[in-house]
């Protein structure tokens, strides 16, 4: 038939290495957690520093229970995620609680990804 399109064929997508792709799904899930804690901290600090009261003293309990649970969570998720990486001044970082590893763990997660990210785009390239 004239008014047929040619159809291009799918080019076959690459696949990651699983230790990669694992390695990006536990970056994924620390970052999640240990920003979610870090804005929840901000969060008390600030509804704290407020000289009145904004919300019922419950909610504030919420809020600090939440972020406490979050802040141990991501204290062995973090030191998990680091040493099983062997990435040994953040296992350092992260070993430090509260205060080093919540934002330690923001930070590994973030710059650890961006350099896997940049690891797979050049090897994408140099497979042209």
């Amino acid at each position: 038939m004239a008014g047929e399109r040619k159809r291009s064929e799918p080019q076959p997508v690459e696949v990651l290495d699983p230790t990669l792709k694992a390695e990006l799904k536990r970056l994924a899930t620390l970052f999640l957690m240990s920003a979610i804690t870090l804005v929840l901290v901000f969060a008390d600090a600030v509804l704290r520093a407020l000289p009145y009261d904004l919300l019922p003293a419950i909610v504030l309990l919420m809020i600090q229970v939440s972020w406490f649970g979050g802040a141990v969570a991501t204290y062995f998720y973090g030191l998990f995620v680091t040493i099983r990486a062997r990435a040994w001044g953040w296992v350092v970082l992260c070993a430090i609680p509260l205060f080093g590893s919540v934002p330690g763990c923001v930070a590994y997660s973030w710059i650890r990804r961006g350099a896997l990210e940049r690891m797979i785009l050049e090897e994408e390239r140099q497979g042209r």
